[in-house]
């Protein structure tokens, strides 16, 4: 349940946790990615209220129903709506120390306290138990029949100054649960580990710096697996990796039982193996496939120039691609690319020149036809139908030709170029229906990413916009549309008039302490206002601030 959602009946609140520190903010962005909270229970089921009107203490207990039958930790707080509840060990833990539960000190992300004690756990607050062997097919805890309780047929003597828990430990009335040490227990049995490793002081510890060095160990094996093993021979590989498994597990074993620190090194070495096998089987695999990636070769340069010479040419260049790149390839390439020139699909030919250019960068004037064709794809990006071909070729919408209509985006007309970024550029524009001047941003999306990648950055782009639109101010431009024309995305804005704050930011030009006093308030305010709208400006600069002296 999310917070606020499920409440405790009024009998057990005292037994929630009440000195709990740090509780995150829902409403705080900040609280949500970096805070602390503990694990969630979805459903509790509370002692009857007769019952717990004399209970000393209650605590949630997992019985091992719902899947949840794999233990290793155990949390010691777990939240239930706005409620936080300790666990029955920690409870048990609490009563050995005669402490009531509001002596518990709860620090989420940080720690447990009783009185002095520190109890070990990580930043969710669980504890990493000792589970004890038993002997002889006997458990590592004497458990007595109720029946023979009952019947005075143990004596009383026998739980004297002991720790008593009550609970089923038959199978066919329990869930059992699977234990690290390989022996399956009802939950009973589960929870007297746990309360013997907290009231013994007997916690594995995971410190800080043990998840550092468990990262740390990833990091180091990733970097084994993909620049060392692939240079190795395979005999060589095998025992470099085989000394590598040894090492993570005698410093995992040794840390255990030695210093009882828990540094979560299996996951470092399943990757370990299942890399070392995953390299050895790709090697495997392209020894195979070569001899048939060799035969195919011929069969795709002729598939590509059978689909060049029938105008198929994004078929062609796809044949081509899979073929190797040898001189009567590359050949057939260039071609290709002069063949797209042809018509008029400048942005393909780039795609071609550049891709001989990674193959062979001296490769006739390839580097020249680059630079010459990608300034007339960029001149034709956004041009399409309203340019009719006559772009001017300096990547700009604005064409100089006489004659040649106005070019449009979208349903806005552009009047003039007003200026040019690494991007995209900016335009002064209007909407013919309402006469409506706007400034508008253009940015050429599709000449930067392809496939996946221009999807999400198209709808971050759009995302991004949506969110800069509800933003209400008079010190921040006023977002009227946003849209896509002919793969160019662009963004409609209210057109200022002045300049950016460059202008006064010369030795010779600079303005009055005051002017510059009153500039700041009006910026501070805008992003003070940015701000409470969750939205953040990233580059602040003079650049981006216009100031109009005359207003």
């Amino acid at each position: 349940p999310r917070m606020g959602q499920a409440q405790l009946a009024e009998y057990l609140q005292k037994y929630t946790l009440r000195d709990v520190k740090g509780i995150p903010d829902p409403d705080s962005l900040v609280d949500s990615l970096l805070g602390a909270d503990v694990p969630e229970a979805n459903v509790v089921y509370p002692p009857i209220e007769p019952l717990a009107k004399y209970a000393g203490g209650a605590g949630l207990l997992n019985l091992g129903y719902g899947g949840d039958r794999y233990v290793r930790t155990e949390p010691l707080v777990l939240r239930y709506g706005d409620s936080y509840l300790p666990s029955f060990s920690l409870m048990m833990a609490a009563r050995n120390r005669h402490l009531a539960t509001r002596s518990i000190e709860v620090r989420l992300g940080d720690a447990v306290t009783l009185d002095d004690y520190v109890i070990p756990s990580d930043r969710e607050l669980r504890i990493y138990p000792h589970f004890y062997r038993g002997r002889k097919d006997q458990p590592a805890f004497r458990t007595y029949s109720i029946l023979d309780v009952i019947n005075r047929q143990v004596e009383s003597s026998a739980f004297r100054g002991k720790t008593v828990l009550v609970g089923l430990t038959a199978r066919q009335h329990v869930s059992p649960m699977i234990t690290p040490i390989g022996e399956v227990m009802p939950p009973v049995m589960v929870t007297a580990n746990t309360v013997s490793s907290l009231l013994n002081d007997e916690l594995y510890s995971v410190p800080v710096w043990a998840t550092l060095a468990r990262l740390l160990a990833l990091a180091g094996i990733a970097l084994y697996l993909m620049f060392f093993l692939p240079r190795l021979r395979l005999g060589t590989g095998l025992a470099i990796t085989a000394l590598l498994g040894i090492g993570l597990l005698n410093v995992h074993f040794y840390y255990m039982i030695s210093e009882s620190i828990w540094i979560k090194l299996m996951t470092p070495l399943l990757a370990l193996v299942v890399g070392h096998l995953a390299i050895n089987a790709k090697h495997y695999l392209e020894h195979s496939l070569r001899s048939i990636h060799q035969e195919l070769s011929a069969a795709n340069r002729a598939l590509g120039q059978s689909f060049q010479a029938q105008g198929q040419l994004d078929q062609a260049f796809e044949m081509y691609r899979k073929v190797e790149a040898d001189e009567s390839v590359l050949n057939h390439l260039y071609n290709l690319g002069l063949d797209y020139e042809r018509k008029r699909q400048f942005n393909k030919a780039v795609a071609v020149f550049k891709y001989i250019a990674a193959q062979q960068p001296d490769y006739s004037d390839v580097l020249e036809r680059i630079q010459r064709t990608q300034q007339v794809s960029d001149a034709l990006l956004g041009g399409g139908s309203q340019m009719g071909g006559a772009a001017a070729a300096n990547g700009t919408l604005v064409i100089s030709t006489t004659g040649v209509q106005k070019p449009m985006l979208g349903r806005y007309e552009i009047d003039k170029e007003l200026g040019r970024g690494a991007m995209g550029m900016v335009y002064l524009g209007h909407d013919p229906k309402i006469g409506r001047t706007v400034a508008i941003k253009t940015m050429s999306l599709a000449q930067e990413f392809e496939g996946d990648k221009l999807a999400d950055v198209k709808a971050r782009f759009f995302r991004e916009a949506e969110t800069a639109g509800r933003l209400n101010h008079p010190n921040i431009v006023t977002i009227y549309d946003v849209g896509e024309d002919q793969d160019l995305s662009y963004i409609a804005m209210d057109y200022l008039k002045g300049d950016n704050l460059l202008a006064w930011c010369k030795p010779d030009n600079l303005l009055p302490a005051v002017e510059v006093i009153d500039l700041m308030i009006q910026v501070a305010d805008a992003l003070d206002y940015a701000g409470r709208q969750n939205v953040v400006h990233r580059d602040i600069k003079p650049a981006n601030i216009i100031y109009d002296q005359a207003s």
